[in-house]
This record gives C-alpha cells, structure tokens and sequence, in this order.
C-alpha cells in the first residue's frame, strides 16, 4: 500500500515509504504520508488530499521534510 521508486532496470531504489508520490522533476518528487486518494471523478482522476508533505531527491533523502501540508509545500 506504499509507494516505491524504481530505475530503468526495474530494480527498486527507493523502498516504500510514502502513502502517495509524483514523479521526478528537476531532481525531486512531492511526496506524503498520511494523505489520502478522493473519489475517482468521470475521467478517472482522483485528488490527494490532507496528510505531511516534502520532497525527496534520487537518493530518497528528504531534501524538503515531510512536514508540511500540501500547500505549504508548494511553496518550498
């Protein structure tokens, strides 16, 4: 039920830990814990909501702490 990061050989590297991530962009990704996913809307997409928010680099270092919350976050 977490979210694990993985190269291009498919070999983990970085365990799961968070509840909920986005992808790498300019060397970081948002990720959080104790969010939660909302109900799917008619295209399919769901909003991720409440829970601490940071930033992790490739390593899985938090380069923003989770601590935040999502607009909080944003703003780091």
């Amino acid at each position: 039920g977490r979210i694990a990061f993985f190269d291009t050989n498919f070999n983990q590297a970085i365990p799961p830990k968070y509840d909920w991530a986005w992808p790498f962009e300019a060397g970081r990704a948002l990720v959080c814990l104790g969010c939660t996913a909302g109900s799917p809307d008619k295209d399919g997409h769901v909003s991720i909501s409440g829970g601490k928010w940071g930033y992790i680099n490739h390593q899985g270092i938090e380069v923003v702490p989770v601590k935040f919350s999502k607009e909080e976050v944003h703003r780091q």
